[in-house]
């Protein structure tokens, strides 16, 4: 279509044209002609005010640059916010070092965008260490909007947010659909709690001084947590389907309740995706607590610090979800990566039959004792089982020597050979979990 054949259409046509955009580009839009002008200034949709630096701490000329910088942001965001004309915005995204100094601005920022019925909200830290100012703490007056809010999505990182800020976003924000917290130096015990809550998905991650999470969400279906292990207290979320537990994190608090042992108490009717990061000893020692899961269909399973021991408690976990699809396990640990298993030295390993299970992918498969032997019983009981896929390297990729790795590999191939003769088997040579 030509300019003039463009420039024919309603301006409300036009506007919604802009709305697939970046600002920037609607901006440039203006020099376009008279009527153009003023159009960008209607625009609907994706605000990305985004900027990060790299700078040296130790060099004073990089904190008088930081300065700087942050002045020509907030003058940006300023302009940008104050010229908008339009009735809403879909997105809003701040991403700069956003500490103390700026949080009258970023109030403002705020409140215009929960105003003009912002959809999606992302706050982003990117913090500079020379600072003396602490990050930029959410406050329960950030979002008292008296406009009526239809905030659906909203993420926070990097900035402070206490639980009594997380209780007043829920209460504040009833179409509020997903909530992202990470790495709040705040947060503490957070409470995500309410019968008429619409939230769906739910992320908490890396946040250094959090105790517990308590979590009541009827309608959710993705519950993440990633960070030390604390008690995690889910009371009633009969539609969730997704829950991914990362407690990789090495500590020390043994006193803590096992993960499971809460989980045992919740009924998860349409649970469909487990993913499980935590630590080997940590995993075997609750293992027991594992609740019977009739809907799961995959199972993921990272353990970091494997020590060499029997993989085969893992088995209680896949006979408690008797409809498992695929099941993948990813073992970190350097012992005994030189001892290669003979398969005249392994002893019997008997499968739990399992009609359902169709994939099979194991990675950290080094060719130890426990790796064949959790290999085994996979072979052995999945009666169904199409694919099996296995790498073989160490912790994180990390490549074993060549001589280990062709002795692993025959070694895998040997066994599903005599095992499961009928299924597909891949060597992997690098893998992201």
């Amino acid at each position: 279509m030509s300019t003039n054949g463009i420039n024919k259409l309603p301006d409300d046509v036009l506007i919604k044209i802009l709305s697939f955009l970046t600002i920037k580009e609607a901006v440039r839009t203006s020099v376009l002609s008279r009527r153009w002008k003023q159009l960008w200034q209607f625009f609907s949709g994706r605000l990305n005010f985004s900027r990060e630096i790299n700078f040296d701490h130790r060099l004073k000329s990089d904190r008088k640059k930081l300065k700087r910088e942050s002045s020509r942001f907030v003058e940006r965001v300023n302009k940008v916010l104050n010229s908008h004309q339009g009735p809403s915005i879909n997105k809003l995204r701040l991403g700069f070092y956003l500490n103390e100094d700026l949080g009258s601005y970023i109030d403002t920022w705020i409140d215009i965008a929960l105003k003009k019925k912002v959809k999606k909200l992302e706050l982003i830290n990117f913090p500079f260490f020379a600072s003396e100012l602490s990050p930029y703490s959410l406050s329960q007056e950030s979002f008292s909007c008296t406009t009526n809010h239809i905030l659906t999505s909203l993420s926070i990182e990097n900035l402070g947010v206490s639980d009594e800020t997380v209780k007043h976003i829920l209460s504040s924000c009833p179409l509020l659909k997903s909530l992202e917290v990470s790495e709040s130096p705040q947060l503490r015990d957070p409470k995500v709690l309410g019968s008429s809550l619409r939230l769906k998905y739910l992320s908490i991650s890396d946040c250094d001084f959090i105790q517990s999470i308590e979590v009541c969400a009827p309608n959710l279906v993705s519950f993440k947590y990633s960070g030390r292990e604390v008690p995690l207290h889910i009371r009633h979320v009969p539609k969730l389907k997704t829950l991914d537990y990362d407690f990789s994190w090495e500590n020390n608090y043994p006193n803590i309740p096992l993960a499971f042992s809460e989980l045992s108490n919740c009924y998860l009717p349409r649970l469909v995706t487990l993913m499980l990061r935590m630590p080997f000893e940590r995993l075997r020692l609750q293992v027991d607590k594992f609740p019977k899961f009739t809907s799961l269909k995959h199972l993921i399973c990272k353990l970091t610090g494997f020590n060499g021991e029997s993989l085969l408690f893992l088995t209680s976990m896949m006979e408690a979800a008797p409809f498992l699809r695929t099941f993948n396990l990813k073992v970190d640990g350097y012992n005994e990566i030189n001892k290669i298993c003979e398969l005249r030295e392994l002893r019997t390993v008997e499968g739990h039959p399992n009609q359902y299970l169709k994939e099979v992918i194991m990675t950290g498969f080094c060719g130890r004792e426990a790796d064949a032997e959790i290999v085994t019983y996979l072979l052995k009981s999945a009666f169904t089982l199409e694919r099996i896929v296995i790498g073989v390297w160490l912790a994180e990729g990390m490549p074993i020597p060549e001589a280990n790795k062709i002795k692993a590999e025959n070694l895998a191939r040997q066994l599903v050979e005599n095992n499961r003769p009928g299924a597909e088997y891949y060597f992997l040579t690098n893998t992201i979990f």
